[in-house]
């Protein structure tokens, strides 16, 4: 960044354009934040997970150095975070929403089906965050779209919707996360439509991806087979970022095209016990503080917890 400021700063005042509205908040946004403060703000909310936050703070300031800095042709780092359920994945997407200035849309695809089939289409992001910039094309053509449940687009052996329907659309998705210009409908139902391009929209993909571990375990225990292998541990395996790796991903049911989209792999740890007795008490408007604040004002009530 400071590399990207000291070449601005040598620019001519002539040669420089007049900012929008837009591109100033952008920059009022990274003269406050660097990754580390991002990362802070969101271990006020969300309990361990570390590795993940880091990724997507990184991935978010320099989604900000993109929209600022077009000219250094910056590469875009789509974030795919991998977990069960209740692990924090949504969590942390709608804390970062609350803190970035830039558009921020969460769609569930779990229903989303290639275009020209009948149902939810991909657009169906993209229309939200449209909508969610005040309909400010600018703004929306550079936010982010968070994809949940994106592990159903995948034709594993649980969720397969028929094999050429999600080739297809992972197909339509790597066009999208890539970059291309796309017909939104403005409103389902509605012959209103924008053109958007999403070439500089920043795509969060996450989902539990059940069965992914099996595959990662099984891959791990061919390694370990062999004259010099290293014995591999018959223990409770657990999916991590180091042993987690693309071919997996492919083995799974992704395209290689689409896996190499998602630039930024993370993995999010199951919640033990005691991780779960910090969720419910340590992070800033935890749940058992909101019960209690409920009470408080509706019955004047004044609720307590006890340790045990």
């Amino acid at each position: 960044y400071n590399d990207i400021r000291m070449k601005e700063e040598g620019v001519s005042s002539d040669k420089k354009k007049k900012k929008s509205p837009f591109i100033i908040q952008c920059e009022k946004f990274l003269s406050r934040y660097t990754p580390e403060k991002i990362k802070e703000y969101l271990d006020r909310f969300v309990v361990g997970q570390d590795d993940s936050k880091r990724v997507l703070s990184t991935a978010v300031y320099n989604h900000y150095l993109r929209i600022l800095y077009p000219e250094e042709r910056l590469i875009k780092s789509n974030v795919l975070l991998v977990g069960p359920t209740g692990c924090g994945k949504t969590e942390l997407i709608r804390r970062i929403s609350d803190l970035v200035n830039v558009p921020v849309s969460i769609t569930d695809f779990s229903g989303i089906v290639a275009t020209p089939w009948r149902g939810r289409n991909k657009e169906e992001a993209l229309s939200s965050l449209y909508l969610k910039a005040g309909n400010d094309i600018e703004a929306a053509e550079h936010g982010i779209i968070f994809c949940d449940e994106f592990d159903k687009v995948i034709p594993s052996r649980k969720y397969s919707r028929g094999g050429d329907i999600n080739d297809e659309l992972q197909g339509q998705l790597l066009g999208m996360f890539e970059g291309t210009d796309i017909d939104v409908p403005l409103r389902e139902g509605s012959s209103e439509i924008i053109k958007m391009d999403t070439t500089d929209i920043l795509f969060v993909c996450a989902g539990a991806f059940e069965g992914l571990d099996e595959i990662v375990r099984k891959d791990l225990d061919k390694a370990g087979i062999g004259f010099g292998r290293e014995v591999k541990d018959t223990g409770v395996f657990e999916l991590t970022p180091d042993n987690l790796e693309k071919k997996h991903l492919i083995s799974y049911g992704m395209k290689p095209e689409l896996a190499g989209r998602l630039s930024a792999v993370s993995v999010l740890r199951k919640l033990d016990r005691a991780a779960l007795r910090r969720v419910l008490t340590e992070p800033e408007d935890n749940v058992l503080e909101r019960y209690v604040n409920e009470f408080r004002e509706e019955d004047n009530i004044e609720l307590t917890f006890t340790d045990e």
